[in-house]
């Protein structure tokens, strides 16, 4: 009986290292381009194509668009009042810093979301993750 706890002991020690194998021992990434995307329920949609190199992101493109499918750029939120226009733009500039941060933070975890632009920050942060999974 003695023998068997432990060796019940030793499996679930052994079962705990390995399921937290990445934080002990670090992930490791394929190099090469990997997407992510999240749909958002209101059909806003956030891309993300990274690319990976010695286990780094090197680069990282991050595409939003709108419920009905356009590109979130310059003409974002045009077609609604002046203040509506001026938010969506402050939004569409704030999220461009998004894929410099990733870069320099290289953890999505770690990054802070910029005011104006938090919910493309909540779908670029799921999406990475998307994209990080398909890399390993």
């Amino acid at each position: 009986m003695k023998k068997t706890l432990i060796l019940i002991a030793v499996f679930v020690v052994i079962g705990g290292v390995f399921a937290m194998k990445d934080k002990f021992f670090g992930v490791t990434y394929r190099d090469g381009v990997y997407e992510g995307e999240y749909q958002a329920d209101d059909g806003e949609n956030t891309k993300v194509i990274l690319t990976l190199k010695d286990n780094r992101i090197v680069a990282c493109v991050l595409e939003a668009r709108d419920a009905l499918g356009n590109i979130k750029d310059e003409n974002h939120g045009r077609d609604g009042s002046a203040e509506d226009f001026r938010q969506a733009q402050r939004a569409v500039r704030e999220m461009k810093k998004y894929p410099d941060m990733l870069i320099e933070a290289q953890d999505v975890d770690t990054m802070d979301s910029i005011s104006g632009a938090s919910v493309t920050y909540k779908a670029m942060r799921i999406a990475v993750h998307e994209a990080l999974k398909k890399a390993r």
